[in-house]
């Protein structure tokens, strides 16, 4: 495998300006994921290293090799898309196959059957191996399209949301092998998704993408507890972080620059004891936790319920905060730094 460098990357379509200036390094045997919605500039980054789409400006390294402007089939990448793309008359043998019978390989029978077999049975798929792809059903196909990827042994693979057109199960099944088969072959791993669980459970490193922006890289635990921006904040976090004005359930702010205050859901404390100053809305039982909305003079603001006290819909209840879990924003919804005690 090997590392994956945008330096200063620049792409435009018309007047759209898909991704503005990036710079990122995805190192060797990493996975990198980049969260954003629709139109964030997720998959544009992704064919920049691909070779599909050229830059105006920057460069793109793979391996300590400038391929900027390298051809696609020059490129050893490994691209898996969010459709399946499968050939429905071959089997998934044939199928997985495919891209080791390209012209230029020159990949023997032997080492074919070979290959095929070990990522088949790595994506515990190694008994289907004969059925035509119509025959399998939609998790497999996708199993089937990673392994043709894998079969390749590329410098990096790149994947274009591959889990958003599975149900919520296959979803969960799916991210544990991915992560699984990653860390077992040492892949390098640039993925993109608008999934925030998808994200949080996969990636070494996050890189949020506003509007082709790269906001903000850490690891997940870096970007939900240090956030750079309230953008960023908001990409973390079911419910998503509450933003509040200064001064809100009893939040002292650091200085006076401060325009909100980021609070999660985890961190609102409430209880019977203390000056009554909310009441419940809504109850949402999701089997782990339960999370409330709670209207707190006039602003709606989630919190996780303690089960053991027994609150319902239209309880007055007392809020407050753990005050040194918050964060502080500034007018331009950019992070400030908080005085140390």
């Amino acid at each position: 495998m090997a590392e994956l460098i945008y330096k200063n990357v620049s792409k435009r379509f018309d007047d759209v300006e898909a991704v503005r200036e990036l710079s990122l390094t995805v190192g060797d045997g990493e996975f990198v994921v980049l969260l954003g919605p629709t139109g964030a500039g997720k998959t544009t980054t992704l064919r920049l290293a691909a070779g599909l789409e050229v830059p105006e400006g920057g460069q793109v390294f793979l391996g300590g090799v400038d391929v900027t402007t390298v051809d696609p089939a020059n490129r050893d990448v490994a691209f898996v898309f969010q459709q399946y793309s499968l050939y429905p008359h071959l089997t998934v043998f044939e199928n997985m196959a495919f891209p080791l019978r390209a012209p230029g390989r020159k990949t023997d029978k032997a080492t074919i059957k070979k290959r095929v077999t070990e990522v088949a049975e790595m994506l515990r798929i190694g008994h289907k191996l004969e059925n035509k792809a119509t025959q399998l059903s939609g998790g497999e196909m996708q199993r089937v399209s990673i392994g043709r990827a894998l079969v390749r042994q590329p410098q990096v693979f790149l994947m274009d949301e591959p889990l958003s057109s599975l149900d919520a199960k296959l979803r969960e099944d799916l991210r544990v092998e991915l992560k699984r088969i990653q860390h077992e072959i040492g892949a390098t791993v640039l993925y993109v998704t608008h999934d925030q669980l998808e994200a949080m459970t996969l990636a070494d490193r996050i890189g949020v993408l506003n509007n082709g922006v790269l906001e903000q890289v850490g690891t997940p635990r870096e970007i939900y507890e240090h956030p750079a921006t309230i953008y960023a904040a908001r990409r973390l976090g079911s419910p998503a972080i509450n933003l509040l004005k200064p001064g809100q359930l009893g939040i002292k702010c650091s200085n006076g620059q401060t325009e909100q205050v980021g609070v999660r859901p985890e961190d609102v404390v409430i209880s019977r004891d203390g000056k009554v100053n909310g009441k419940i809305l809504t109850v949402e039982n999701l089997g782990v936790e339960t999370v409330s909305l709670v209207d707190v003079e006039g602003s709606h603001v989630h919190a996780l319920l303690d089960r053991r006290l027994n609150l319902g819909v239209g309880d007055d209840v007392a809020v407050t905060a753990i005050a040194e879990k918050r964060c502080e924003f500034d007018k331009n919804g950019n992070a400030i730094e908080l005085e140390v005690a």
